[in-house]
């Protein structure tokens, strides 16, 4: 059973919320798969399986830099 709440977040952007357990996988357009590995003390592990064309960032470490940082 999929649980979820649709909610507005930063700049009207819609973001769908989900809940999962521990070893549950969503896909997303069939190329992308977010599993949760592990769940505790304030702290989730994700796992992402996506092809090597889609960039995967954590956004903490991407904010304020540019595409062309070779860090980013």
């Amino acid at each position: 059973r999929w649980s979820h709440l649709s909610v507005y977040c930063g700049e009207g952007v819609l973001m769908l919320v989900l809940t999962r357990k521990s070893g549950q996988t969503i896909i997303i357009s069939d190329q992308i798969r977010v599993s949760v590995v592990s769940v505790g003390r304030g702290r989730v592990q994700l796992g992402i399986e996506a092809p090597d064309s889609v960039p995967v960032r954590r956004i903490e470490n991407s904010v304020g830099k540019r595409p062309s940082n070779p860090d980013y």
